[in-house]
C-alpha cells in the first residue's frame, strides 16, 4: 500500500503473486464419461492495481497469466493463458451516484471436437437412419480467437432517501464470441459454445 491519504489519493494498493499447483490423478470427462487420468502441473500469476481518490474515484488494472500441462494431454489449450483487466469508477456527490467500466482482454483458446459425418455407425453393416460416424482421425482444432468485453453501468445510492437503483450493459461492444468446451472432450461438435452479445440488467 502506497501514498496513503496523500493529498487528493486515498491509496495506490498493488499486489503481484504467483502459484505453483500439482494436482494428481485428475479426473477428466472424455465422451460424456467420466476417467481416472494423469497428474497436471499448474503455473499462475496475478498483479492487480487499484488507485483510489478520496473523492470516490478509483482505477483498477490487473493481469492474469496461467499455464497446465497435463500428463496424459499435454499443455491445456482450452483456457486463456492471458486475461487483462482495465477500469474505473467516477463517484459523484459523496458516492450517491456512481459510473463504472470495466474492459476485459481474454486471449486466444483452442476447441477440440471430433468431425461428425452421417452414415452408419463404424463397424455396423446393418444401416441406420440417422446415424452418426465419426472416424478415430477426425479430429478438428477451431481456434477461438481473443476477445475485448466491455461492461459498464450507473448505479445510484439512497435515492428518494431510501432506494438503490443499478444498471449495466454487457458486452456494451456486441461482440460475437464462444467458449471452447470446458472439458477439452471429443465431443461431436463443430463449433464452440456461443456466449451472449449486447445485454442489460436493472437492479
Amino acid at each position: 500500500t502506497l501514498f496513503e491519504n496523500k493529498h487528493a489519493i486515498r491509496r495506490l494498493y498493488l499486489r503481484a503473486d504467483y502459484a505453483y499447483t500439482r494436482m494428481n490423478s485428475v479426473i477428466t470427462n472424455v465422451g460424456g464419461r467420466f476417467e481416472n487420468s494423469g497428474d497436471r502441473d499448474i503455473h499462475s500469476a496475478e498483479f492487480l492495481g487499484n488507485l483510489s481518490f478520496r473523492s470516490g474515484h478509483e482505477l483498477w488494472l490487473s493481469y492474469y497469466f496461467v499455464d497446465v500441462v497435463d500428463s496424459e494431454q499435454g499443455r491445456l489449450r482450452n483456457i486463456a493463458n492471458h486475461i487483462f483487466n482495465a477500469g474505473g469508477k467516477l463517484s459523484f456527490w459523496d458516492d450517491r451516484l456512481t459510473i463504472s467500466s470495466l474492459l476485459t482482454v481474454r486471449g486466444g483458446m483452442e476447441d477440440l471436437n471430433r468431425a461428425a459425418a452421417l452414415g452408419n455407425p463404424i463397424g455396423s453393416l446393418i444401416p441406420v437412419n440417422g446415424a452418426t460416424s465419426v472416424m478415430p482421425t477426425g479430429i478438428v482444432v477451431t481456434q477461438v480467437k481473443p476477445v475485448s468485453l466491455l461492461r459498464t453501468g450507473i448505479g445510484s445510492r439512497n435515492l428518494f432517501g431510501f432506494l438503490d437503483v443499478n444498471a449495466w450493459v454487457y458486452n456494451a461492444l456486441n461482440l460475437q464470441y464462444g467458449d471452447p468446451d470446458f472439458f477439452y472432450d471429443d465431443r461431436i461438435m463443430t463449433d464452440t459454445q456461443p456466449k451472449p452479445q449486447l445485454s442489460f440488467i436493472m437492479e
